[in-house]
């Protein structure tokens, strides 16, 4: 009992001596760390920035850094203010809810150096940039070693010695059990500093015109496709779908040819606002001659389709992509016409072409 009493007595006469020194160091930093943060208002699109300002003290206050505040100044001055330690300017500096891009650079005034970087957006959600733009920020100064100065002693021993006599003089409970927090802070910095990780996101709804094509049997098909596709990652994308095709058989005004196909396709894709997807895709279902006429003849049809389609962004959630097809009819459908000894149908080489459009949520 007498030596725990003596050592948290001792703790707190060294706190006291820490802090009982001249009344200029009031802390660990110097008048000039404070950091002026450049951000348009933004709200929720492209990002809000009252949350990333919040997130930006927590990052560099773990830096030493406890002073983050918004300029008043349009942008920072070239000479180094008295008051201010490193600038961060996020540009571009304005609210467009398409900016699928943002320009980090920190102006270290200590040093004279700027710091840039670029960081994508796109496939981060709104509500997640604030804090991925505060780590990425963070990193600029972890590279460029920007940190405040200390240079009293009396601050260094504040710094030093207050949690270590925290810690002695307000013991745990018993009970309380021991906390573990570095998964949970490597859970929370993982996806924004990680960018290979396989990410699922929501479902995005697409709907086009589709033709199909089949030179040897001189057939054509025309209709509409409706369908969904998600991304894997950022190198993948699966759709799945429907697609209702007609088309009026040659030589025989009288006679129409329907397929009603369910579409699933994998593709690899490009990275970027205009990207470049191509893969496999695999068409099956139902499909009959002269479906209307109250007697069709119809059965199983089928293609296999190597697709590209090139998407580009008119907003933040409406795409145009457009796309070409080819393959062959791994179950063929066979109409046999008495009339003119030429076969019709979904046989043989296969062509396609689609232009739509794509609704992301």
């Amino acid at each position: 009992m007498g030596r725990t009493v003596a050592s948290r007595s001792g703790a707190l006469t060294l706190v006291l001596f820490a802090i009982s020194g001249p009344a200029n160091a009031a802390g660990p930093e110097t008048a000039g760390a404070r950091v002026a943060v450049y951000a348009p208002p933004c709200v929720d699109e492209p990002y809000d920035r009252a949350r990333l300002l919040a997130a930006l003290r927590v990052e560099l206050t773990a830096l030493g850094i406890h002073h983050v505040s918004l300029a008043t100044a349009v942008e920072p001055p070239d000479s180094k203010p008295s008051d201010t330690l490193a600038a961060v300017v996020f540009a571009p500096a304005s609210c467009d809810r398409t900016t699928v891009e943002i320009q980090i650079a920190v102006r270290d005034y200590g040093s004279g150096r700027l710091l840039e970087r670029r960081m994508p957006i796109a496939d981060i959600e709104p509500a997640g940039r604030p804090r991925a733009l505060a780590i990425a920020t963070a990193e600029l100064f972890e590279a460029g070693s920007i940190r405040p100065r200390i240079d009293h002693a009396w601050a260094l021993a504040d710094v030093a010695l207050r949690p270590a006599a925290a810690r002695l003089l307000t013991p745990k409970p018993p009970s309380e059990p021991a906390v573990d927090r570095a998964p949970a802070r490597r859970a929370a910095t993982s996806p924004p500093r990680s960018r290979n990780q396989l990410k699922v996101r929501a479902p995005s709804l697409h709907a086009a015109l589709i033709t199909h094509v089949f030179p040897t049997h001189s057939t054509a098909l025309l209709g509409p496709e409706l369908g969904f596709s998600t991304s894997l990652g950022q190198a993948a994308v699966v759709r799945a779908g429907a697609e209702v095709t007609v088309g009026q058989l040659p030589r025989r005004t009288d006679a129409t040819l329907a397929a009603a196909l369910g579409v699933v396709g994998l593709s690899l894709t490009t990275a970027g606002p205009t990207r470049l997807d191509v893969g496999p895709k695999l068409s099956f279902g139902y499909a009959a001659s002269d479906p209307w006429s109250g007697g069709p003849t119809g059965e199983a049809a089928g293609m296999l389709l190597l697709a590209s389609n090139i998407d580009v962004p008119l907003s933040a959630r409406v795409h145009l992509y457009s796309g070409f097809e080819v393959g062959y009819a791994v179950d063929p459908f066979l109409v046999q016409d008495a009339r003119s000894s030429v076969d019709f149908g979904i046989v043989g080489i296969a062509l396609g072409a689609t232009i739509g459009a794509r609704f992301e949520r």
